[in-house]
């Protein structure tokens, strides 16, 4: 229970379980406790002994020592944490952030050491707005207003101010000024003045407005002055001619003199002249001859004649003839044909000889007479018409013929015209062929057909009509001679009236040539 602070022997009497007494011995050494102080300053963190240490203070460690006692150490720490800072700029163009040069927007980050040499780090949001410089080109007249400013003169100009972001803005004007054009000019006309399109017939101060050549106003001012013309109507008779102011007139009309009056302007003299001697010509075409009622004398050439005469106002008149004489034209045309002659003139055909005449007109309008001298030798055609029996010579041209038919023998006359010679030849051989003219049907003879000795090889067609045409039985290619198949008198499965009926057959003979036959048959009942 005792509290002992320094080395040495003590000695504590007790009484032990027996109450004896009891003598303790303590050899006691006390070591001492060894203290020490330390002291630290670093960036963020300091590491001590394994030990982390984040923040400023003091602090105590124990440790034993090598008499096992307590060691302190007093530890004095002193922390400087590192920097992070954010920096929103906004700069026109360019800036410079501690030594770094930027002049683009965006977000930077710098490492920087803070005055205790720790860390600091500094964010930068970075917005950078670019001045502006603008060029204009403008070309105007006389002159402009820009920024509040007037200019009257080209020149490159200027103008400094801030866009919308406070940053520098700097205009350039290129400007060219074009000059207005404005003249007076005075003119004088006779009656009217035709001006840019206008006409004026009055004196005045007029005023036409355009663009030059710059598209600037350009105005000219007319002082105007309109001088009128004069204007004298002269009627004249004379005989023959009249000098007029120089000039020498021979023929009726109206005739117009211009001159000068004082003030410059046109003085129209309009001369009705009439000239009082008969100077007619006559210009006439005739055919061969013309007799001309002046002088009734006859010309039969071309030329020109005169007759003068003095007219009813006493003046020498002369009639002139101007004469062309056109001559008749009659040309004879030969020719010589055979049998008809076309001609082609009159598109009529000859074919009798003799002289025709065609009138014609020439160019000129005179009698053009066209004579035809025809002469037309005949052509001789001669027709023998034969019917036999049997084969023919034919004594034209001796040749044997022994089928009918239409032959032609051609020869040329002295004339050296056509003569033909043509034979109708008809070769009818003995052929049998009989038909009944009466029929009674139902008795005797009772059926309709043909009957043959043996020359027919078909009946091609057998056709019944009665007399109004109407067909009422008809049948092809049999036999002659069958009875049974003839007609029975009937139409229709009927029997026919009473009466007279026209047959009509085509037949085929055993030669291969054919013939047709036809008649009458009469029904009775």
């Amino acid at each position: 229970g005792k509290a002992y602070y320094q080395s040495g022997i003590y000695f504590e009497k007790l009484q032990n379980i027996n109450l004896c007494d009891s003598l303790i011995k303590l050899n006691l050494t006390i070591s001492k406790t060894h203290t020490n102080s330390l002291s630290f300053s670093d960036c963020d963190k300091v590491i001590y002994n394994g030990k982390i240490y984040k923040k400023t203070g003091d602090f105590q460690e124990f440790y034993s020592g090598m008499n096992g006692c307590d060691s302190l150490v007093n530890i004095h720490i002193n922390i400087t944490n590192s920097n992070t800072s954010t920096l929103n700029l906004y700069k026109c163009d360019s800036v410079t952030i501690n030594g770094i040069y930027f002049d683009q927007s965006g977000n930077y980050t710098q490492k920087l050491i803070s005055n205790y040499g720790c860390d600091s780090i500094l964010n930068i949001d970075l917005t950078i707005d670019k001045s502006s410089n603008s060029s204009t080109n403008i070309s105007t007249c006389d002159s402009l207003t820009w920024n509040g400013t007037l200019y009257s003169s080209s020149g490159t100009y200027t103008f400094k101010t801030q866009n919308i972001s406070g940053c520098d803005s700097l205009a350039t004007l290129n400007l060219i000024i074009q000059k207005s054009d404005s003249i007076s000019i005075q003119n004088q006309a006779c009656d009217t003045y035709n001006w840019i399109g206008k006409t004026y017939t009055q004196s005045g101060l007029y005023q036409d407005k355009s663009k030059n050549i710059n598209g600037c106003d350009s105005i000219i001012n007319l002082n105007l002055t309109i001088n009128k013309s004069s204007k004298a109507d002269v009627v004249l008779s004379v005989c023959d001619s009249l000098n007029f102011l120089g000039k020498t007139l021979a023929k009726n009309g109206s005739y117009l003199f211009t001159l000068q009056n004082s003030v410059g302007c046109d003085s129209l003299i309009n001369l009705d002249l009439k000239i009082l001697s008969n100077n007619i010509n006559a210009k006439i075409s005739a055919c061969d001859e013309y007799i001309w009622n002046v002088n009734n004398n006859t010309y039969q050439q071309s030329g020109t004649y005169s007759q003068k005469y003095i007219n009813t106002q006493g003046c020498d008149s002369i009639y002139t003839l101007d004469l062309n004489i056109n001559k008749s034209v009659q040309l004879q045309e030969q020719a010589e044909v055979c049998k008809e002659y076309f001609w082609p003139v009159n598109k009529i055909l000859y074919t009798q000889s003799g002289d025709y005449v065609y009138p014609l007109k020439t160019s000129q309008g005179c009698d053009s007479i066209l004579k035809l001298n025809l002469l037309v030798n005949p052509e001789f055609k001669q027709i023998d018409t034969v019917f036999t029996n049997q084969d023919y010579m034919w004594n034209i041209d001796h040749q044997i013929y022994s089928k009918s038919g239409n032959y032609q023998a051609d020869f040329t006359s002295k004339d050296g015209c056509d003569s033909i010679h043509i034979l109708l030849l008809t070769i009818k051989n003995e052929v049998g062929i009989y038909y009944p003219n009466v029929i009674h049907p139902g008795g005797i003879n009772g059926k309709f057909t043909i009957f043959d000795n043996g020359a027919i090889e078909e009946i091609e067609i057998l056709s019944i009509f009665d007399r109004w045409g109407e067909l009422k039985w008809q049948k092809q290619h049999f036999k002659s001679n069958d009875i049974n198949i003839g007609w029975d008198g009937t139409f229709g499965g009927k029997n026919v009236l009473p009466g007279v009926y026209v047959w009509h057959a085509k037949l085929r003979l055993k030669d291969s040539k054919y013939v047709e036959e036809k008649g009458d048959v009469t029904v009775l009942r």
